[in-house]
C-alpha cells in the first residue's frame, strides 16, 4: 500500500508527448474489395433475417420484446465482425476479397450467384 501511495505521483506527473509515427503510403484498396464486404453484409442480413423467422416459428410464444432482444444480440455479432479490421484487411489483399467471394458464393453486385 504504502509503495502505491509512492508511486501515484510518478502515475499522474506528465509525461512527454510521444514521436509521431514516420508516415507510411496507405495500399491502394483491392480492386472490388468494397462489393465483396457489401455482399458479405447482405449475406449476413439475410441468413440473421431468416434464423429470426424461423425462431417465431419454433418458438411461438416468444414475446415480441424477447424476439427483439435476440435480434439485437445477433446483429451485435453481425456488427462485431464487421467491425474489426477485416474492412482493412479485404481492402489490402484481393485474394481475401476473392477467397471471401468464392467461400460465401457472393456475387459482387450484392446478390447470391
Amino acid at each position: 500500500m504504502v509503495g502505491l501511495l509512492m508511486s501515484a505521483p510518478t502515475l499522474l506527473s506528465p509525461r512527454p508527448a510521444p514521436t509521431p509515427a514516420p508516415a507510411r503510403a496507405t495500399p491502394a484498396p483491392a480492386r472490388g474489395s468494397s462489393a465483396v464486404l457489401m455482399a458479405l453484409r447482405d449475406r449476413a442480413a439475410l441468413v440473421c433475417d431468416a434464423e429470426l423467422r424461423r425462431l417465431a416459428t419454433r418458438v411461438p410464444e416468444l414475446d415480441a420484446r424477447s424476439h427483439d432482444e435476440v435480434g439485437r444480440a445477433v446483429q451485435r455479432v453481425v456488427d462485431a465482425f464487421f467491425g474489426g479490421d477485416l474492412g482493412r484487411r479485404v481492402a489490402r489483399d484481393a485474394r481475401l476479397a476473392d477467397a471471401l467471394r468464392v467461400l460465401f458464393s457472393l456475387d459482387p453486385s450484392g446478390g447470391r450467384s
